[in-house]
């Protein structure tokens, strides 16, 4: 596999960037780019339970250090000038797999990490070269808390069995294997690590310590000139016939599958060599759902798990554009499964109970959803045996009344939402308040309305005898959403209506990006104008317009003064590719639209390099917002810059035909 480690193509200094790898149930792996947990959800091994819910932390993470001479040399030191202090110098670099590389005058090492994928089980490979005789010494820190929680001293009890070189721990009900392939256990006095502060959970108010339980050191003797292979794999299971190397082995050969599977390139050197970080990001978020036996999406690491919304939103990205029909097929059932009222569920809970369904727009974006599995496919059979009943009952439902104050008026657009309510995308409230209340009739609940009533229109079309009456409503829908919605002053669209809100959002965006769009070309233009001058920012579109008094520059701060600039001008990453992909289409791929998009694509990819590597974070400042914020990986923001490189290749491949 060396040649498969030689195309790493990102290598970074120690820095606080971070990286994650899913493991296909829910569970991951995440450190820091200097191997350090810096916030509660870093872990070398995080299990879900419940897959893709209830996510444990089984193993922290290993410490290491070198011993030579009555010398001490630790790979990690608090102080930030570590590297230059121990004389060490860290490179971190992650493509098929996170890798670490140490050098120094006396010893070099690798450590290459990777999740098993459908197991709940981490394995770690150091490669070590020494240049004299000397002693490494890894501390494995084991956990068995929630990834949003921590321990206290008093709560690490553990029992523990070692038979050899294998580590066999329990706690309550949970049993850690640890397995390594060299070295003598050596008890530690104290079994409780030193208190662990976790610096990016601090900067937003969460001072919370943890504290780790660290039974032994593991001391493997080195002589000079021969180097060790030193494999270790943890897990949740049996690890007896579990070989790291095949573990790490698999995990790139599978990850460069999906690479090859999609065959996404562009003509532009900068989009093509992000293209396959953006594939393999979109792994991470695609798992398995005990509840339904099938897959699903997790909108986000390292804290969300499957969300209706983000995950129609993300469909065509994730799950379309890599050509992975038959997870498609799975995501879309699963959710059938929980229809209810003619609402698909908006959240599962991480402990896994029954879902929330404070959502208008999740249905109607699985309506969407449906249609672009369709489109790709021509599978109608299942969109007609499988899907057309569920879609039928979101109509008739969302006509007649259901939760939520979500009803059709008789001007045949869609009211949702009361009081406390929030069942937009933009749903904050914080100790009873309301942040931004948007009950009425939507704009993008509206859009996305039409969109949902023109995609009935077209299946009814394919059968023999159609029924009309969905063609007969989106007249009506367009007349009134056209009579209303048209801010004929500002030059875009009213945020919400009945009661009037003239607010400069986002929202808009979707009138006219869906495929289904009732405005016309001039009006279309002129909202993008409004976007374009007023919300778009670095790597995302800001939530209000940067000329409204109650605009908030910047997502800082405790929870509550994020949560109140959450929807309030802070950027997010998943509008920046619905606003390009509105930019091309409205502009008929002509030569400066695909430029422009270009332009801002190479721009908006830096992000990959921040961060989360590889992935993009959920959102970022309203102004000049360039430090990825929230979610250091949303499945939505990389879904919808994938859609828009899609977009680029198709019309590529189209003229070079």
């Amino acid at each position: 596999m060396d040649q498969v480690k030689n195309n790493n193509l990102n290598s970074y200094l120690p820095g606080h960037n971070e990286w994650v790898l899913g493991n296909g149930i829910g569970g991951y792996s995440s450190l820091s780019s200097t191997s350090e947990c810096e916030r509660k959800h870093h872990a070398l091994l995080v299990a879900s339970k419940l897959p893709p819910t209830n996510r444990k932390v089984l193993l922290q993470n290993i410490l290491e250090r070198v011993e030579f001479g009555g010398n001490t040399i630790p790979f990690i030191c608090p102080d930030s000038t570590e590297s230059k202090s121990n004389g060490i110098l860290m490179e971190f670099s992650t493509y098929w797999f996170p890798r670490y590389l140490y050098t120094h005058d006396l010893f070099l090492t690798t450590k290459e990490i990777s999740t098993y994928y459908g197991h709940n089980t981490v394995a770690i490979v150091y490669e070590f070269h020494p240049l004299i005789d000397l002693k490494l010494i890894l501390t494995p820190l084991f956990n068995n808390r929630s990834h949003s929680e921590v321990s206290t001293q008093d709560s690490l009890i553990f029992k523990s069995e070692l038979n050899k070189r294998h580590l066999i721990l329990s706690s309550g009900n949970e049993v850690i294997h640890f397995k390594i392939s060299e070295g003598e256990f050596v008890q530690k006095e104290s079994p409780i690590s030193p208190e662990i502060r976790f610096e990016k959970d601090e900067a937003t108010g969460d001072n919370r310590v943890d504290y780790a339980y660290q039974p032994y050191d593991i001391e493997i003797q080195f002589t000079k000139g021969k180097k060790k292979r030193i494999e270790i794999v943890c897990s949740d299971q049996q690890v007896h016939k579990l070989s790291a190397r095949r573990i790490i082995d698999e995990t790139s050969l599978r990850r460069i599958s999906l690479v090859h599977e999609a065959s996404l390139k562009s003509n532009d050197q900068i989009l093509n060599q992000a293209i396959p970080k953006l594939i393999l990001s979109s792994d991470d978020f695609v798992c398995y759902r005990e509840s339904t036996k099938a897959m699903t999406v997790l909108a986000g690491f390292p804290w969300f798990t499957d969300w209706g919304r983000d995950t129609m939103i993300s469909f065509e990205g994730l799950l379309l554009v890599t050509k992975r029909y038959k997870e498609a097929l799975e995501v879309l059932k699963s959710f059938a499964k929980y229809e209810k009222n003619g609402l698909i569920p908006n959240m599962f809970p991480d402990h896994g109970s029954a879902p929330f369904y404070n959502t208008v727009d999740a249905s109607l974006w699985y309506i969407h959803a449906i249609y672009q599995y369709y489109m790709y496919t021509s599978d109608l059979s299942s969109v007609e045996e499988l899907f057309y009943p569920v879609m039928e009952s979101i109509i008739k439902h969302y006509k007649s009344g259901t939760d939520n104050f979500i009803f059709m008026d008789k001007d045949g657009l869609i009211h949702a939402g009361s009081g406390l309510d929030q069942v937009t995308w933009m749903d904050v409230r914080i100790n009873g308040e309301v942040i931004t209340p948007r009950h009425g009739k939507p704009v993008e609940i509206n859009a996305l309305w039409y969109n949902a009533l023109q995609i009935m229109n077209h299946f009814e079309s394919l059968k023999p005898s159609p029924n009309l009456e969905y063609t007969t409503l989106a007249i009506l829908v367009k007349k009134s959403f056209k009579s209303k919605f048209w801010n004929s002053t500002l030059k875009c669209l009213y945020d919400v209506v009945d009661p009037l809100d003239p607010s400069i959002r986002p929202n808009q965006i979707y009138a006219i990006s869906l495929p289904f769009s009732m405005l016309e070309k001039s009006q279309s233009e002129q909202i993008l104008k409004v976007v374009k001058e007023e919300l778009l920012d670095v790597y995302g579109i800001r939530t209000l317009s940067i000329n409204n008094p109650k605009f908030m520059k910047e997502y800082s701060g405790d929870i509550v003064h994020r949560d109140h600039a959450y929807h309030m001008g802070t950027s997010w990453g998943f509008l920046m590719g619905t606003y390009l992909y509105a930019v091309l289409h409205l502009h008929n791929f002509s030569e400066n639209a695909v430029k422009e998009v270009t332009d801002k694509l190479r721009q908006v990819l830096n992000t990959l390099d921040e961060g989360c590597i590889n992935s993009i974070a959920e959102v970022f400042d309203g102004l000049d917002g360039f430090g990825s914020k929230g979610c250091f990986a949303q499945a939505w923001s990389v879904a919808e810059i994938l859609r828009v490189l899609a977009e680029l290749s198709k019309e590529e491949s189209h003229e070079n035909r």
